[in-house]
């Protein structure tokens, strides 16, 4: 028989080895802030903006450390493109409660972003 802590080992084993969603895939962000704008989540050719904002989310979790946005004010300022792209982040506050971002997307020119965003995450 085995215990609930051993359950619960193999349950959170299985949990990682599970399969990523197309979704998961489309907004994987590397530890290095390494990403992908993925084909078809677009409309006329530009990445869909709920699209960016998801890959940007996806992003600040790697530098914050934070799984739940509790906000996320998103300004678009250029066209995404298909194809390689990168995601950065600073903590602008890290509070008792909340913690506060400000994360950047960029394709070719980290000086020419295509999205820029303020997160507020929930801390515990």
């Amino acid at each position: 028989m085995h215990s609930s802590a051993t359950a619960f080992a193999h349950a959170a084993s299985a949990a990682k080895m599970a399969p990523m969603s197309e979704f998961d895939d489309a907004t994987y962000v590397a530890d290095d802030g390494a990403a992908s704008i993925h084909d078809g989540w677009d409309i006329g050719g530009n990445a869909n903006g709920g699209y960016l904002m998801a890959l940007a989310a996806a992003g600040l979790r790697r530098v914050a450390g934070r799984p739940d946005p509790v906000s996320i004010t998103a300004h678009y300022l250029s066209p995404g493109r298909p194809g390689p792209a990168a995601v950065t982040g600073d903590v602008v506050k890290a509070g008792r409660r909340v913690t506060t971002l400000h994360v950047t997307a960029f394709q070719e020119d980290e000086q020419q972003p295509i999205a820029t965003a303020i997160v507020v995450l929930k801390v515990g």
